[in-house]
């Protein structure tokens, strides 16, 4: 599964991204709003994570460009505290203090959604 992950940390990004492709994940991370839109526009990811560390509009940029470009597209929010509703539809919800297996877990649901509906 081939995931784009869009935040504005770069370091803790680098680490998440590590983290999943060591579990045999494709991780794309764009390091600027530019390079962001480029990967968006070839739409060769299977899910999308947003990060809280975006701004309000620029997740729902984002979010609106992938809906555009690939519709099928799962989207993972990384939320600060439980309560927060992230400003866009989302499929799975991880809290930025859990471990990084909460991500995880998060995509291999996705993951098996995705192989049920054939």
């Amino acid at each position: 599964m081939t995931v784009l992950m869009l935040g504005r940390q770069l370091e803790l990004g680098h680490y998440r991204a590590e983290f999943l492709q060591s579990h045999g994940f494709h991780v794309i991370f764009p390091e600027s709003k530019s390079e962001a839109l480029a990967a968006i526009q070839e739409a060769a990811f299977d899910a999308a994570i947003i990060s809280y560390t975006l701004s309000k509009e620029s997740a729902q940029e984002f979010v609106a460009r992938i809906e555009e470009v690939s519709p099928d597209c799962s989207l993972v929010a990384i939320v600060q505290r439980p309560e927060e509703q992230a400003s866009f539809p989302r499929d799975e919800t991880v809290l930025d203090v859990a471990p990084p297996k909460a991500l995880l877990d998060a995509l291999i649901r996705i993951e098996k959604r995705k192989l049920q509906a054939g």
